[in-house]
């Protein structure tokens, strides 16, 4: 009996020492490298080098977030959360949060215009929709803003081709927020244009926005058209400073139907030609400032303008011989 207890207890002391082949404290079953003292689950463990130290099976995802770093083979941009990697951090002033590495890697959501690379999928942070622009709305790092009008939109970018009159600011050069109805780019919106009458507030609307039909010389027909152009000249069926009438020179309101006129200047009461007139302000009778002519000069020596001979006006002056309300 004696000789059988001890032959137990020899071959217990022999079974618990080839458990632990390294003598590092740690049994075969934990110590995944049990003929490595320096390999087993209390060691440090040293990152990236290709060896498992501390027995847990990782030795390339530092940061825990189930992603290998990108330097080592995986995906994750940002493993090493020991500090913060260069070019992780948000753009200042803007209120966006610090993050740390296991907050960045492949699955994550990545806001835009923060400066980081959340998901590590390279896109610029400041160009959303890849069109080669930047933003306009949100800062750079070094506090640059772009010029991209809008960036969830490709089409939408500085050089882009501009589609008039939709109301969308394709190449992105709008100024003002009538700016895409003014396709001859003199400074007027377009107050007639396609069947539409446009109505601004605060400006004065053109008459003709022609930008894209070019004449002879080159230059589109609209560039010449524009409200208070001191180059209109009269009765040429030409409104050239959009007062919204051809034969009215002396600008009382009323429009001189010379003789013919009317068949020379079929459009002469077609707002799409002379914008927003009344049509029905006609019947002056002198519309020449500068001239008086013969059936106009006052035989009592107060003489009249062309504006003050107007149709409707009550003519008070008698015995002068100018009929003043024509």
């Amino acid at each position: 009996m004696v000789l059988l207890i001890g032959m137990v207890m020899g071959c217990s002391s022999w079974w618990s020492k080839v458990e632990d082949y390294d003598g590092d404290g740690h049994a075969s079953s934990v110590d995944c490298n049990d003929a490595d003292a320096s390999i087993h689950p209390e060691v440090q463990e040293v990152w990236y080098d290709g060896i498992d130290q501390n027995c847990d099976g990782n030795d390339a995802d530092q940061d825990l977030d189930t992603f290998v770093a990108i330097e080592h083979g995986g995906a994750d941009c940002w493993d090493d959360p020991s500090s913060v990697k260069a070019g992780f951090r948000p753009v200042s002033g803007q209120g966006w949060s610090e993050m740390t590495a296991e907050e960045v890697h492949p699955d994550a959501e990545d806001p835009p215009y923060d400066g980081v690379d959340q998901n590590c999928d390279g896109a610029g942070e400041f160009d959303v929709d890849g069109d080669g622009e930047t933003t306009d709305s949100f800062p750079d790092h070094e506090g640059a803003i772009g010029a991209d009008c809008d960036d969830g939109d490709p089409d939408v970018r500085p050089g882009a081709t501009e589609v008039w009159y939709d109301g969308v600011d394709q190449d992105c050069s709008d100024a003002e927020e009538w700016s895409d109805f003014d396709a001859d780019e003199d400074g007027h919106p377009a107050g007639y244009h396609g069947g539409t009458l446009y109505d601004f507030d605060g400006v004065e609307e053109d008459c003709n926005d022609d930008g894209a039909d070019a004449d002879e010389d080159g230059v589109a027909d609209g560039a010449a058209f524009f409200p208070n152009n001191d180059l209109d000249i009269g009765y040429d069926c030409i409104d050239a400073n959009c007062d919204g009438k051809d034969a009215d020179q002396d600008m009382d309101g009323w429009l001189y139907l010379r003789p013919n006129y009317e068949e020379d200047c079929e459009d002469w009461n077609n707002p799409a030609v002379f914008f927003r007139h009344d049509p029905t302000q006609v019947g002056d009778c002198w519309d020449e400032p500068g001239s008086t002519p013969v059936e106009f000069q006052s035989l009592t020596g107060i003489q009249l303008d062309a504006d003050e001979v107007t149709p409707g006006i009550t003519d008070d002056v008698v015995y002068d011989g100018i009929d003043a309300a024509c």
